[in-house]
Order: C-alpha cells, then structure tokens, then sequence
C-alpha cells in the first residue's frame, strides 16, 4: 500500500450548534388588530432559478401584514404574514380581510378599499412551522384568521399543542345578520400563562415604515 491509498482519520474538534435562538409565542389563538397593511416587491431569493422579466408587478410584489395583539400576556406583540397579491376567496389576503370584516367571506362582486381595514381586529390561530430557507429554525406561522372571538374563548385554546398542529377554533354561530359569534367552547381547561416572548415571523424587518394612517 502506498501513501496514496493510506486509510487516514484526520483529527477536528467537532461542535454541534444549538437551534437558532428564536423567540416565540405559543401555539393558540389570540385576539388581534390590523396595524400595518403595504405592498412591497418580493424578496430575490423567492425568484432563485426564475425569470422575473416573464412576471407581471402583481406576481412579483406582496403584501405585508402586521396583526398586533390586543390582549392577554403578549399583548402588544406584532406578528407579521406575507400574501401574494390576490383577492380570490381562497387567497389569504381575502382570509384576513374577510375576518377583520367579521364575515366568512366577502360577497364576490363587492369592493372595498384597504384603508378601511385600519384598526380592525379580528382572531388568529398561531402554529409553529420550520423556516423556508432554513428548515433547522422555528418560527410562528398564522395558520387561520376568523371573526373575533371573546378573550376568555382564546385562553381555553391556548392550550399545549403538539408541534406544527393547531389548535381547533371554537364553533361559530353563523345564523342571523351581522359578524359571527362563537359559541361559547365545552372545554374548561386552561394553561398557564407562559413566559413573554418576542415574536417575528420569518424574514421580516420592522423597521419599515407602515402606510395605512391611523
């Protein structure tokens, strides 16, 4: 055997990182207002491999939405979705706007303007999902919005979850004029309030200026 086909075991100090150091807030439902609303381009590496001279502005662009907490241990919080610039009534843009309106969806055929989103609130089920570009951290992702629902329905769902499943929303009542109402949920467990924690989703500076006037 010569020194090329020498079977060698090079020595290094291997180090095995920790999980990125994200800050979130539990799996559950949270009551929430609508404080930040713009259309901005999407970023580059959402176009990895694709030609954008073949896009149109709407598939290049998105919306930006920013859902304050209202209540409870992490009231004051921020968390922020992206949309594509859609209003189909399955697109998520459409979800959010239909449940600030507190209705199911909004009748095909009707406008409105996005100013009069400003303030809304609205309910939101919160999950935590693995990032897109990196699969190894953990971020919160809204996996529903709905009608507001009253704060001590929330806390009866803000309960431990396994991770990347929901929680089950309470059932609404949908008979009669006007938003929905949830009814009140059969369940009377609670959790205890966790400790208060930052949150940001995925890739998103806060220090952009909003463009809905309050």
């Amino acid at each position: 055997m010569n020194a090329t086909d020498e079977k060698i075991i090079e020595d290094y100090q291997v180090n095995v990182p920790e999980p990125a150091a994200v800050e979130l807030i539990p799996r559950g439902m949270y009551n929430v207002r609508l404080v930040k609303f713009k259309r901005e381009p999407k970023p580059d590496w959402k176009f990895v491999g694709v030609d954008q001279t073949a896009l149109t502005a709407d598939e290049r662009d998105q919306f930006v939405w920013g859902f304050e907490i209202i209540e409870g241990p992490h009231q004051g919080f921020v968390l922020y979705d992206f949309t594509n610039i859609t209003w189909h009534p399955k697109s998520n843009a459409h979800k959010y706007a239909a449940a600030l309106m507190g209705v199911p969806e909004i009748e095909p055929g009707t406008g409105f303007r996005t100013s009069q989103l400003a303030g809304r609130t609205c309910t939101l089920v919160v999950i935590e999902q693995p990032g897109v570009r990196n699969p190894n951290v953990i971020y919160n992702s809204i996996d529903r919005a709905m009608p507001i629902a009253s704060a001590a329905q929330t806390s009866r769902y803000r309960e431990a979850q396994p991770r990347n499943k929901a929680p089950e929303p309470p059932p609404m009542d949908n008979a009669g004029p006007g938003p929905a109402q949830a009814r009140p949920a059969p369940s009377k467990q609670t959790m205890a309030s966790p400790t208060v924690k930052r949150v940001d989703l995925e890739g998103y500076p806060h220090d952009d200026p909003d463009d809905i006037p309050f």
